[in-house]
Parts: structure tokens; sequence; C-alpha cells
């Protein structure tokens, strides 16, 4: 009888533990969604009380889309360390995009590659680690990074303004010519289209 009364009390108490982490989210999200100032209490019972992987996710997304960035990439990376999350490499991706948005290249590339030790073949950390190595002045690895997201992703215009980057930046100007074909014939009305255009029309 004793045993049986502890594991009602058992069952009864993550009934209400899985209440009030959802109503803790809804919570976040409703703040997120109108503006408000959401109390640091509920998001630090949303974290450490109810690690469960949605809610700390939730809690990570908002905190790095509303000014606290290291806060929400520790959640993220809380949530990639979680035993019950099947998708370890989204959500070190997710870390490493908070980590770049916060100015911090060095932990970003650190997540994403976790993010792609997990899953080589993650398009998002490899599209990212594209940028990165574009932008850190490593033209031949960032072409790598960006074939073997051709290899796995389709073809975005942000992919093919990357891929004349970095073609440009490598000195091959006709392979370039062709990441510029590409974006103007499959995506002539995105923005990497219309930066494009202007380039060509500021040529001499």
């Amino acid at each position: 009888v004793v045993a049986g009364f502890a594991l009602q009390h058992v069952h009864a108490v993550a009934t209400i533990h899985h209440v009030v982490a959802r109503t803790h989210v809804e919570i976040v999200v409703a703040g997120a969604a109108v503006g408000r100032v959401v109390s640091d209490v509920h998001h630090h019972h949303v974290a450490t009380v109810f690690p469960q992987r949605d809610v700390v996710a939730n809690a990570a997304v908002y905190f790095c889309m509303n000014g606290e960035p290291k806060r929400g990439e520790q959640y993220m990376l809380q949530a990639a360390a979680s035993p019950l999350n099947a998708r370890p490499d989204v959500a070190y991706t997710n870390a490493g995009r908070c980590a770049r948005g916060d100015g911090r290249p060095k932990d970003a590339e650190q997540s994403f590659r976790k993010a792609l030790a997990r899953n080589p073949k993650q398009p998002d950390a490899l599209m990212q680690m594209a940028e990165l190595a574009q932008e850190g002045g490593n033209g031949l690895q960032a072409r790598a990074f960006l074939e073997r997201y051709n290899a796995v992703a389709p073809v975005t215009a942000a992919s093919l303004w990357l891929g004349r980057s970095i073609e440009l930046g490598l000195g091959d100007a006709a392979q370039a010519a062709r990441y510029s074909q590409r974006l103007k014939n499959e995506f002539p009305t995105s923005e990497e289209a219309s930066r494009l255009f202007e380039a060509e029309r500021a040529k001499p």
C-alpha cells in the first residue's frame, strides 16, 4: 500500500511539474509577443527546476531574441547536452547562431563544429561555417563548406550570393559569373539579386 501511494505521489508531482513548466513557457512566449519584460524568476524556474528539452529551448530562443544572447546560448547548450534531445546538432547550431549574433565568432564556430560532429550533413551549420570562413579571409575553407552545403540542401539566394563572393575572393571570375547568373535566373526578386544588379550597374 505504501509503495502504491508513493508511486501515485510521484505521478502526481510529475504531472504538476509538467503543467507548471508549460505555463512558464507560455508566459515566456506571451511576454515576447507583446514586448513585455518577463520576470527572471520565471526564466530561472524554467531552466533549472524543469529542464525539459522544449522548455529550455523556448527560454533559449526568447533570450537570444531579446538582448541576452549569452544566456540564450547557455540554455541551448544545455538543451544539446540533454539525453532526451534526439537532435543535438540543431541545438548546437542554434547556440552557434546566438553566439555569432553576439559578435563571438570563435564561440560560434565551436558550436557549429559540435553540430557537425554529430551530424556532418547539418545544412545550417555548414552554411554558417562557410560564412564564418569567408568573413575570416579563408576562401578555400569557405568554398569547401559551401560545397558540402550544396550537396545536402537546396540552393538559395543566400548560398548563391555567398558562392559568388567566395569565388571573386579566390580570383575565379568564371565561377563567380556562374553563381551570378543562377542568382538572377532563379531568384530575380531576392535581396541578393538586387545587390547583384546594383553591383553590376556600378561597374565602369
